[in-house]
């Protein structure tokens, strides 16, 4: 829940340098750096969570 509310906060300031007319460039590079960061920490996350079965199963 609180990596949900993380990415939304990260991409609300996404849309807001948009409105305000930030260049294609800069927009990449923040979603890059920052949402991209998000994104790879809820994967670590949840790849710590599971279980070996599960992760057996899926290798398998």
């Amino acid at each position: 829940d609180a990596l949900y509310k993380k990415g939304l906060s990260r991409l609300h300031l996404l849309r807001r340098l948009r409105s305000i007319g930030g260049n294609s460039q800069v927009l990449k590079s923040f979603n890059h750096a920052v949402v991209g960061s998000v994104i790879r920490s809820a994967v670590v996350c949840w790849g710590a969570g599971s279980s070996d079965r599960s992760r057996k199963r899926r290798t398998s």
